[in-house]
């Protein structure tokens, strides 16, 4: 009994072992959580955007928009020149924004998670003609593509030398091709089997440092982790935006109005669907409770106008009636549920003002003798 107790300890601390020495990999395709994205990502990341795609093009509605109708053939085709279904085999969208939210100088790269074929991918991009440039980063395979690149060639010197004196031609002409550096490089990475990454060069190559641990993730970024806490994780689509002290000061002083944000520490976006329902999450973040009041008092303000001024759209003002603004101690929430039968209002009644924008629907004039037809059969 003693001899089982121990080779019963001694298999438990063994598989304990090997599990703490188990390498934790990337996130895989079919079986990943929303959350494991966050792997992908870099500590320095200041905003997150995660979808999951593969729940949100499944839903009733997107699948039945899709597969029905003149949309059918299209998606078909797409599938066809991507080798990839966006509904099958497509899964989860993170995008990692780094930078200032205040001060314009975001950046930011997306991982998508999907199941795909390396060569496969490649092969149709040059099959429709892309332009790319294949390479290797720390042993994994990229393409860049240099936007804005430009070669400053003696030809094109001549061609605008046409349009001068004769010898300034001549001048012009004699010149040399000179290589102008491209604005910007934007690179795809294909880290493994169920991932991609897409973005600017520098950006990329900081998310395969990420994944071949040379560099840290976002579940390392403290700030960020603790607004994430907040957010509804298992909704279809949401977002974190973290604010700096410094970049929020800035923002006030630029713009008054903003005053009552001057304690705001992120922006959290949560978007569900379920039961033919589309559920809708703004929070503001802040440590000001009298101001949150304040906040909430004003838009509610701004509903109560919107409601009045709605005019023959009555659609508006079911929707401004599904919207709730509160305010606790700590953030400022908004908060909508629009069933499917107010989305499609909404959407037919923006196709229609978008076609009385554009001059409302041209009818094909009837040919000749058709005209008196028409008399005929009204009379």
């Amino acid at each position: 009994m003693k001899k089982l107790s121990l080779y019963g300890l001694s298999l438990a601390l063994l598989l304990t072992a090997f599990a703490a020495c188990t390498k934790v990999g990337p996130p895989t395709a079919g079986s990943a959580k929303a959350a494991d994205m966050l792997t992908m990502l870099p500590k320095d990341t200041t905003g997150i955007i995660l979808i999951d795609i593969n729940r949100a093009l499944n839903t009733e509605i997107v699948s039945k928009t899709l597969n029905e109708g003149d949309n059918a053939e299209k998606y078909r085709d797409t599938i066809k020149k991507l080798g990839i279904d966006p509904q099958k085999d497509v899964y989860f969208l993170a995008i990692g924004l780094t930078g200032s939210f205040s001060g314009g100088t975001t950046s930011g790269v997306g991982v998508m998670n999907l199941k795909y074929a390396k060569d496969a991918v490649l092969a149709k991009m040059k099959e429709a003609g892309a332009k790319f440039t294949e390479g290797v980063y720390e042993g994994v395979a990229t393409i860049t593509v240099a936007e804005g690149e430009k070669a400053d060639s003696g030809t094109d010197k001549a061609e605008e030398a046409e349009k001068k004196e004769g010898g300034e031609k001549a001048e012009a002409a004699e010149k040399p091709m000179q290589a102008v550096a491209p604005e910007k490089v934007m690179m795809g990475a294909f880290l493994d089997a169920s991932n991609i990454a897409v973005g600017p060069e520098k950006e990329v190559k900081a998310v395969i440092d990420v994944l071949k641990k040379k560099g840290e993730n976002v579940t390392s970024n403290t700030e960020l982790m603790a607004q994430i806490k907040g957010v509804n994780k298992n909704a279809m689509a949401w977002g974190v935006f973290a604010f700096k002290a410094e970049d929020v000061k800035k923002m006030v002083e630029a713009t008054p109005m903003l005053s009552s944000l001057a304690s705001l520490k992120a922006i959290i976006l949560a978007f569900d669907y379920s039961n033919k329902v589309l559920d809708m999450e703004i929070k503001a973040v802040t440590s000001d409770a009298g101001k949150n009041k304040d906040i909430a008092d004003m838009l509610n303000g701004f509903k109560a106008m919107g409601s009045m001024a709605v005019g023959g759209k009555p659609e508006i003002g079911e929707l401004l009636g599904k919207i709730e603004i509160t305010s606790a101690s700590d953030n400022v929430r908004i908060h909508a549920a629009l069933p499917e039968e107010l989305l499609n209002k909404l959407g037919k009644m923006a196709q229609t003002e978008l076609m009385n924008k554009m001059g409302g629907i041209k009818t094909a004039e009837p040919a000749k003798g058709e005209e008196k037809k028409a008399e005929e059969i009204k009379k």
